[in-house]
């Protein structure tokens, strides 16, 4: 397999003058852990698309980096103008890595060509940005869920709300936005799904594996479109204008599920009725192998 062919040019062997492990210090110096995966998984990307094993499979994930939402522009957040220079010299490395691994192989030198050029760049970080699923399970997140699914006055459900916007905010100031997260993955029916603040799926790993698995949360009737949640159980209970900020900042659209559009009169408010009226049904489930991933 192309990964084990090249093996010996990713390997680090905990050597932290290996090109890859200087390659992950610069990227880790700009993402805050777990986000570190992500740089490995583009390397491995580049060598499957060199290689030709997989095709033209990232032509299948949408590479929009920036986008324009009521007159105003967005970048994603992995390339916001502060990091531009950052974000070159990490190009720059990747560059000369995937050039060593295929020195001499032409054909291959082509295939990745323009994945490697400034622009080509970018498209390929915002692959991974809006497409990308983080592998591995929250367990502040289940706790979160647990305690939502309780019986909860109406003052305590409040004070709750708080306390997590409160512990949240604590979190990403130490961890970033993704907690327990062990690897990252494309999946390409997993990206075909569209976001709901109210889906109707979820997204799994049974048994701590790499395969993602579609878990249905309700009946869903033929026809009905498949839609998950981008935001974890814990920001999906954030009231629309805090909902609507991270969907604009990390997958560059506005949000009008039906709870956004229910919510448009007070976008500070949370939802309390959202997850009432959900009944529990037998999970529909529908496996897919990972297109390519990485388990740190």
């Amino acid at each position: 397999a192309a990964l084990e062919e090249y093996h010996e040019h990713l390997c680090t062997r905990q050597d932290d003058n290996h090109p890859v492990a200087q390659l992950d210090e610069l990227w880790r110096n700009i993402h805050m852990p777990p986000e570190t995966t992500s740089i490995e998984l583009i390397l491995r990307i580049l060598i499957l698309t060199g290689s030709g094993r997989k095709g033209d499979f990232l032509s299948g994930f949408c590479n929009d980096y920036t986008c324009q939402i009521d007159g105003e522009s967005y970048n994603h957040q992995f390339l916001e103008n502060k990091w531009v220079q950052e974000i070159e010299m990490v190009r720059q490395q990747v560059e000369d890595i995937i050039q060593n691994i295929f020195k001499g192989n032409q054909e291959a030198g082509d295939r990745v060509r323009e994945w490697l050029t400034p622009e080509g760049f970018k498209s390929l970080i915002a692959i991974l940005g809006t497409n990308g699923a983080g592998i591995g399970t929250s367990s502040f997140a289940r706790y979160a869920s647990a305690v939502a699914n309780s019986e909860l006055l109406e003052t305590e459900e409040n004070q709750f709300d708080e306390f997590l916007d409160d512990i949240y905010a604590k979190f990403e100031e130490e961890s970033g936005s993704f907690l327990d997260c062990e690897g990252s993955g494309l999946f390409l029916m997993q990206s075909c799904c569209n976001h709901s603040c109210e889906p109707n799926a979820e997204v799994a790993f049974p048994n701590n594996s790499a395969k993602l698995q579609l878990r249905a949360l309700k009946d869903i009737k033929p026809g009905d479109e498949v839609c998950i949640s981008y935001l974890d159980a814990c920001n999906l209970r954030r009231c629309k204008q805090e909902r609507s900020e991270l969907l604009r900042n990390n997958y560059l659209f506005n949000c009008e599920c039906p709870k956004c559009m229910r919510q448009l009169e007070n976008p500070y408010e949370s939802d309390p009725d959202s997850e009432e009226d959900e009944e529990e049904e037998e999970d529909e489930e529908e496996e897919e192998e990972c297109q390519v991933g990485e388990v740190s």
